[in-house]
């Protein structure tokens, strides 16, 4: 194992995370043991949208919410992406991905000093949602980065995200899905949507590398067909300096 710090704008300590080293047999085993370009891409979005909050209060940019918001991060692998929401003014983060990843994810709690507010329990994509005291009603923010990779896992990842979401709130509602790029989703919104958030229920912000034959076209469609607002955050709305042509950010939420 490695240990890599992550400095995070307008918060006044480092992110710590512990993580697979390159060729270890866990990381060959299973992707979610190291942070990926996409992961820090959105944790300094997430670090971009705070500084905004805290400027602007009570305007939330895109509706996106964070200060004192409960949070889920779906595929936590390191947990890094939920960990420095904690840091940046969560109240509560749930850390959820497959069992054998457990102890890497409590290790980078306690590494951080967050076992008051940040919890992992183990999540199979498509099963029950889970259960965990603090949380009992519901999520203000969902965070997904880099779990768009494997077009097999699209369905039970898309089946938890409406479970997340609820209804859609008028199947549809007149939204379109462009794609451009060679097949990749450029965007998909409703007429007159306005922000995340806007139609109830939680916010998701989704980090995808664009990689050959990723189903990244298929997961927006798949939102889409379901009646889900979907819109690609512009590249200039990231950090200047964490931002990628090949790293996207969605925003996804339920319609008006």
């Amino acid at each position: 194992m490695s240990v890599r710090e992550v400095e995070l704008p307008g918060c006044d300590r480092a992110l710590t995370v512990h993580q697979a080293d390159t060729g270890s047999e866990v990381l060959a085993d299973d992707a979610g043991a190291v942070v990926w370009d996409s992961a820090l891409v959105l944790i300094h979005y997430l670090a971009k949208l705070r500084q905004q909050q805290a400027q602007r209060e009570p305007a939330r940019p895109r509706g996106v919410p964070l200060a004192g918001a409960r949070v889920l991060e779906l595929g936590a692998g390191t947990g890094a992406v939920g960990l420095a929401a904690a840091l940046l003014g969560a109240a509560r983060v749930l850390l959820t991905d497959r069992p054998h990843l457990m102890g890497l994810l409590n290790q980078n709690i306690e590494a951080n000093a967050l076992g008051g507010s940040v919890a992992a329990v183990p999540y199979e994509w498509g099963g029950p949602l889970p259960d965990a005291a603090g949380f009992e009603g519901g999520f203000d923010l969902v965070l997904l980065s880099d779990l768009v990779y494997e077009p097999a896992t699209l369905g039970p990842l898309v089946g938890t995200l409406a479970m997340l979401l609820g209804g859609s709130g008028g199947g549809g509602g007149g939204t379109a899905a462009a794609e451009a790029n060679g097949g990749a989703p450029h965007a998909a919104a409703g007429p007159g949507s306005g922000g995340a958030g806007a139609g109830g229920g939680p916010s998701v912000l989704v980090a995808v590398e664009l990689r050959t034959d990723t189903g990244v076209a298929q997961f927006v469609r798949a939102l889409v067909q379901r009646g889900y607002y979907v819109e690609r955050v512009p590249g200039e709305e990231l950090n200047d300096d964490w931002r990628d042509d090949d790293i996207w950010v969605f925003v996804v939420r339920r319609q008006r």
